[in-house]
């Protein structure tokens, strides 16, 4: 679990006196991992394989550039048109309409037409891109989706929308592998999707569960906090770790400001999608969550004058 460990890392495993296994799998552009501690190896392995088959099959069905997919197809349908999709592509879809409700348009999944145009490089500036920015706003917006419980399935109100779960996807697949290892009775583990999401249960020797190290993005060496993380999930969103194109959906350009933003909350899916709404909220708004959702934190990194600087809103990490 060495891989991007700047962004939050286990702290010195060599106090730990029972074995920790870890396991990794390559899925949905990242690495996936599973810590599990003591218990038999081999009995470990097992479990830590059948999550990573779950995260295949959520791949199979989440991803935009799997062709055949759910959100494939949804992305392929004409105006007026539905498309039937599996329990747990409704499960995600229904909790981002949530959060979309919930940051006030901050988090909006019908954003993909919008990462497409920014993140190309070779985006023309005359009238011609003009043209693809502005057919690329107007089809993004929750409002053009139609998400049914009653009929499984989704319809979309106009021809190009694209719907992008990648910040969400993730977060989702973590929380599945945690229910299906709690299935298999491991009670002491952490999982993580590429490490920009972590989810863990359980405690390890001293602590009071997981320990963690949050540190200065521009300074790695320079540790910001450290806390124990237990039935609980932190994910980490910035421009250090997803590009420079972080959208706001609601202005249709780039976020700017904020370096890197990490989210204290109860499941992974939704300090996923949250820390990517908080990249593009202002500081008020996000207090106001904060205040409105008493079990989620967060940390924000920002450049100033003085160099980057922490802040704290929300629930306590150290608690």
């Amino acid at each position: 679990m060495n891989q991007d460990a700047d962004k939050f890392s286990l702290l010195d495993d060599s106090a730990i006196k029972l074995p920790l296994h870890r396991f990794a799998h390559e899925a949905m552009n990242t690495i996936f991992g599973v810590s599990v501690l003591g218990g038999k190896i081999e009995y470990a392995q097992s479990a830590a394989r059948a999550a990573f088959e779950e995260v295949d099959r959520l791949e199979r069905l989440l991803s935009r550039f799997i062709e055949g997919s759910d959100v494939w197809r949804i992305n392929h349908l004409e105006a007026g048109h539905w498309a039937p999709v599996s329990t747990d592509t409704l499960r995600c879809l229904q909790l981002a309409e949530g959060i979309c409700d919930e940051t006030n348009g901050a988090f909006d999944i019908s954003i993909g037409r919008l990462l497409t145009y920014w993140r190309k490089s070779n985006r023309p500036v005359d009238r011609d891109g003009v043209r693809a920015f502005n057919e690329a706003a107007v089809r993004t917006g929750m409002e053009l989706l139609q998400i049914s419980e009653r009929a499984c399935g989704v319809g979309v109100k106009a021809r190009g929308v694209q719907i992008d779960l990648g910040g969400i996807g993730k977060g989702y697949a973590v929380d599945r592998m945690m229910e299906l290892l709690r299935e298999w009775d491991m009670g002491t583990i952490l999982t993580h999707g590429g490490q920009s999401t972590v989810r863990a249960t359980g405690s390890i020797c001293d602590h009071k569960g997981w320990p963690l190290t949050l540190r200065n993005p521009e300074k790695p060496s320079e540790v910001w906090v450290r806390f124990d993380l237990r039935d609980q999930s932190l994910s980490a969103s910035g421009r250090l770790i997803q590009g420079e194109h972080i959208v706001d959906p609601r202005t249709c350009e780039p976020a700017r400001g904020k370096v890197r933003v990490w989210v204290l909350a109860k499941s992974a899916a939704l300090s996923d999608a949250v820390s990517t709404a908080f990249m593009v909220m202002s500081p008020d708004e996000i207090e106001q969550y904060c205040q409105n959702h008493k079990d989620v934190g967060t940390i924000l990194a920002s450049t100033t004058s003085e160099g980057c600087q922490m802040r704290h809103m929300g629930a306590d990490f150290t608690k």
